[in-house]
């Protein structure tokens, strides 16, 4: 069923790759494993690895491009651990989510993220690092600079299937399945007598109650991960009423009018009879951030199994076009494939000589 499903995304959006011409991408596919044996518990083996590294030096976490509430939240769940072994951290990202909500956590939170297309130079910076860890990145090798990354990479820990768990002397590469990573970090925390201050690491409750919020949106309480369900109750004991508040407007942001009158337009053309899915496009925009919008606002008010929404965007410089990419947004209550994986076999392509590039340079959100 999920390979049915899977497939009729890709029939879907066929049409998308055909508007642009074909740019290179950066990194390649190398991140399959073999299996190795766990001989301590993941959360100890992660100690273990921070505590091997030269205290002198910088662990640099990365979390996933355009990044969403639950790998910011990880990230800052990585620095904290890290920190309570004498391990300094600095967390990198690239490429700013389009959704609003995403945008407002980072901004009002004051995470201290450092976006790597705001330095001069990063493949330089990149170069001297020592050690890289890898927090929520579903698929690596699509992780913007992956191939300069991939031999410092000490840690890697998501929640989704791809890279095996596998563990190495002085690196641990773990996968756990769940709702939220970030619920991986909050149970190895509390394992680790790692405890949450309610106001000193106010970002990390606060972007971690919104990650396990979304992520797990499509279950009821009963069908949660426990991991999730216990990580969710130990997050909202920090919580305050002034606090909710806060997160309200944060998820309910303020948005244009022409935003809301797409949202009608796309609202219109739902199919007849059932369908666990729905996709749209909605043409050529000078506004990303409406797409990712009305994914979101659909996918909330219908009950549907995947929602994608896509259309054709453009800049202008002194009054002409300068750019021209298409863009799609999707979200998925569908957890037996990776959306990511999806758009991504539809937006790249192998060339002969192995090489991965855009078919017409596409652009995710997930």
């Amino acid at each position: 069923m999920a390979k049915e499903h899977q497939e009729s995304i890709k029939d879907a959006l066929q049409n998308v790759e055909k508007e642009v011409p074909p740019e290179p991408v950066i990194s390649k596919a190398s991140t399959k494993a073999k299996i190795g044996p766990m001989l301590k518990e993941p959360h100890e083996r992660m100690v273990e690895v921070i505590k091997g590294l030269d205290k002198s030096k910088t662990l640099n976490i990365f979390i996933h491009n355009r990044p969403d509430p639950d790998t910011m939240a990880c990230g800052l769940a990585l620095d904290k651990i890290a920190s309570a072994y004498g391990q300094n951290c600095k967390i990198y990202f690239s490429q700013e989510s389009d959704f609003l909500t995403n945008k407002l956590v980072m901004n009002v939170l004051s995470l201290p993220f450092t976006k790597l297309e705001s330095i001069e130079n990063p493949e330089e910076l990149i170069s001297k690092m020592d050690y890289v860890a890898l927090v929520d990145v579903a698929a690596p090798d699509k992780l913007s600079y992956y191939e300069l990354l991939e031999s410092k990479i000490v840690l890697d820990i998501d929640h989704l299937n791809g890279v095996k768990t596998r563990d190495e002397p002085g690196k641990l590469f773990y996968r756990k399945t769940c709702g939220a990573c970030i619920s991986i970090f909050i149970d190895w925390m509390d394992k680790l007598g790692i405890k949450l201050n309610a106001e000193l690491d106010k970002p990390l409750v606060l972007t971690a109650y919104l990650g396990i919020k979304v992520d797990t949106s499509s279950f009821s309480e009963k069908s949660m991960d426990k991991l999730d369900r216990d990580a969710k109750k130990n997050i909202e004991v920090g919580i305050t009423d002034d606090d909710y508040k806060l997160l309200y407007e944060i998820e309910n942001p303020e948005v244009p009018l022409i935003w809301s009158k797409k949202l009608g337009e796309v609202l219109l053309n739902f199919p007849s009879g059932k369908s666990d899915l729905f996709y749209h496009g909605i043409g050529v925009i000078d506004e990303t951030g409406v797409i990712p919008y009305i994914a979101e606002e659909v996918f909330k008010r219908r009950n549907f199994s995947t929602v994608i929404i896509y259309g054709v965007c453009y800049n202008l410089v002194d009054g002409n076009v300068a750019e021209l990419k298409v863009k799609a947004a999707g979200r998925s209550r569908n957890n037996s494939f990776n959306l990511s994986e999806a758009f991504s076999e539809i937006f790249f392509k192998k060339t002969e000589d192995g090489k991965k590039i855009h078919r017409g340079g596409g652009r995710k959100s997930t």
